[in-house]
């Protein structure tokens, strides 16, 4: 009955190859290629990537698993030297605000951070699995996690709690009051991170909800998106197919609507993108593309809910999909390829039965 019933992991990458076609024929029609040079220029690696990944015959999981959770370690130990170098010059930590925190990571923090989320759980799943190497791999672990604490990486730090939150309700066999030791032991650990450094506090606690309104520019950059969707020549069936022109619809907003001068030259000189990859595909493609979008994540979920590693990998992209526009950074789409590719070879070859889940939580699925 179960082989029946189960969905086919094929129709993953269908979706998600339909959303990129209309996307395609979208664009094509209503704007010249050059006005959408950002979105071109990744195709190659959303859809011929994609392509040539899902019909390689023996992907290396478990090799490409620990080399992921090894780069991701040597990343962070390389971060962790440049730290001690900037900290014996300038005698503070760069993790607050500002752009010394760029020296360290080379890298934007939330794409940093999430690349530490998604090793944190690969690392994860070897401690669950193997006791050989346990102490050992809780030992990264907690290096990941204190380096997320550390960089201050606030979604990643909050797609961590929900991923634990996640494991601790559906997937743990330990009693409730063990579970709720464990939140509230990471809970508190967070805490008394931010209370004791001053540069990673202003980044976290501001004095009044008007501070925190002014500091995080999605609450500008998302006004000036509802703005746009408002225009008369704005189309929820096509969208505007124009990646230049929404680019430019957001400069004109920003430029119209911040009254602080040194806030607005901020906005208009880093032209910030919607930094949401839900938005950009309701501006770009219209509510067609938002929806193919939509039903990919949901069946996506839905496909990896038996197995904890999948499921919480997937669930970190689509909060990730909240606040950042993925697929028009670079970095991002590699991110995006190779760790998709990762859990439907993972998938395919469990056949979707979870090895850290319980038994109520697959039956309830069967």
């Amino acid at each position: 009955m179960f082989n029946k019933t189960k969905p086919k992991i094929d129709n993953f990458f269908y979706i998600y190859f339909i959303l990129i076609l209309y996307l395609i024929f979208n664009l094509t029609l209503q704007a010249p290629f050059q006005d959408n040079n950002k979105f071109w220029r990744f195709i190659p690696i959303l859809s011929f990537g994609i392509l040539i990944f899902s019909n390689t015959k023996n992907f290396p999981i478990e090799k490409f698993k620990k080399f992921s959770i090894i780069s991701c370690l040597i990343y962070i130990i390389i971060c962790l030297i440049k730290t001690f170098f900037f900290y014996e010059n300038h005698s503070f930590l760069p993790f607050g605000n500002g752009e010394d925190i760029n020296q360290i990571l080379s890298k934007d923090r939330p794409y940093v951070g999430f690349y530490i989320i998604i090793n944190s759980i690969l690392v994860f799943s070897e401690i669950l699995k193997n006791k050989k190497n346990r102490i050992i791999n809780i030992f990264i672990f907690f290096i990941f996690f204190s380096f997320l604490l550390l960089i201050v990486a606030r979604l990643s730090i909050l797609s961590f709690l929900i991923v634990v939150l996640i494991y601790l309700v559906f997937y743990s066999k330990i009693n409730l009051n063990n579970k709720l030791i464990i939140l509230s032991s990471l809970i508190l650990i967070f805490t008394l991170f931010v209370c004791f450094n001053p540069k990673i506090k202003e980044r976290v606690i501001y004095q009044s909800t008007e501070s925190f309104i002014d500091n995080e520019p999605r609450f500008v950059i998302w006004q000036s998106v509802f703005n746009i969707l408002n225009n008369k020549d704005y189309s929820y069936l096509l969208g505007y197919g124009n990646s230049n022109l929404i680019e430019e619809y957001l400069v004109i907003n920003y430029e119209k609507n911040i009254e602080n001068p040194e806030k607005r030259e901020y906005f208009l000189h880093d032209r910030f993108d919607t930094h949401s990859q839900y938005f950009y595909f309701l501006l770009l493609g219209g509510f067609p593309a938002l929806l193919l979008f939509s039903i990919y994540n949901i069946y996506s979920l839905y496909l990896f809910r038996k197995d904890f590693v999948s499921f919480s990998i997937f669930i970190s992209f689509i909060l990730f999909f909240l606040v950042e526009n993925v697929f028009s950074n670079q970095l991002g789409c590699y991110l995006f390829l190779v760790y998709i590719t990762y859990i439907f070879y993972y998938n395919k070859r469990t056949n979707f039965i979870s090895n850290y889940g319980n038994d109520k939580v697959n039956k309830n699925y069967e």
